[in-house]
């Protein structure tokens, strides 16, 4: 008896259908940024300016993106001087470092359509307290673009990549002022007798070096007010800043001061009564004036 066996094969051949098309993408726009609010090293808040991005869908079906803002250790400062940061809208951080996965926060809220652009609104926060002469300070990141699948999660490699440029201007500061009294008052000795003294303190704010000038309207005397007709009735003075005494016949500089950095200067100006013997009674009075300039190179 003869028993026959039969293979039979199946051949399975997958025929050509309408194959997913893959997402793609585009970074279009907002890549270069030139704040619009200088960094004043003496302001009491952060500078904060909301920022955008435009991405461009380039394939063949609605997408969703996310962005990736990736800095060598997650931090980043411009022009290696000053910290800053990059946030969603609601606040979370969006710096990631080399290696890190896309965060959730970097995510477009909507899918594009083909051909369509979404905004990726965020924010760039620059702490205050942060000391920096004049100046240009710039940084650049790496920004990279991935698609997402219907569950949320990016690929490895992305779908288009480049770099994002930041610059911020500081300006030049240059403040002066009286403690306690804003930029003018009045210092009142009473009845002027020989060696009375009053003295002001003065505070300065620059993030350059300065000079700071002294001049009085009656060169270092205070005149009888009002006058008395074809007479000069003075009384002399003396003047020190920290103990430096001042030219005030000529004008007077105290040159080449430091930067005052995070902290206002403080200069006590000193001014000592002069000879009153044998002077016409009556009120004498003078005016100082500071300037501050930045000083030169």
């Amino acid at each position: 008896m003869f028993y026959r066996i039969y293979f039979v094969f199946f051949l399975v051949i997958a025929l050509p259908g309408t194959l997913h098309a893959a997402c793609l993408g585009k970074i279009d726009k907002g890549i270069t940024v030139t704040g619009q609010t200088d960094y004043d090293p003496f302001n009491p808040n952060d500078t904060t300016e909301e920022l955008l991005l435009t991405v461009r869908n380039t394939g063949d079906e609605a997408c969703s993106y996310a962005l990736a803002f990736r800095t060598p250790d997650g931090t980043a400062k411009l022009g290696k001087t000053l910290s800053y940061f990059l946030t969603s809208q609601n606040g979370r951080s969006l710096l990631i470092n080399a290696t890190a996965n896309v965060p959730a926060a970097s995510r477009l809220t909507r899918p594009v359509p083909v051909n369509g652009t979404e905004n990726f609104n965020y924010r760039i926060v620059i702490p205050r307290g942060q000391f920096a002469a004049p100046g240009n300070f710039a940084d650049t990141l790496t920004l990279e673009l991935y698609a997402l699948d219907s569950s949320g999660q990016s690929g490895s490699t992305p779908v288009d990549n480049t770099t994002l440029r930041l610059s911020y201007t500081v300006p030049q500061i240059l403040s002066v002022n009286i403690k306690g009294a804003g930029t003018t008052t009045t210092v009142d000795f009473g009845e002027l007798t020989l060696g009375k003294q009053r003295a002001v303190i003065i505070q300065t704010r620059s993030n350059h070096s300065y000079d700071l000038n002294i001049s009085s309207a009656n060169q270092g005397a205070m005149k009888l007010t009002p006058p008395v007709p074809n007479r000069n009735w003075t009384v002399g003075y003396e003047a020190r800043i920290n103990g430096q005494l001042l030219d005030l016949h000529n004008g007077a500089s105290v040159q080449k001061l430091p930067p005052t950095h995070s902290e206002d200067a403080s200069y006590s100006l000193l001014v000592t009564v002069g000879d009153t013997a044998k002077k016409r009674a009556g009120k004498y009075e003078d005016v100082i004036t500071l300037q501050i300039n930045a000083a030169a190179p």
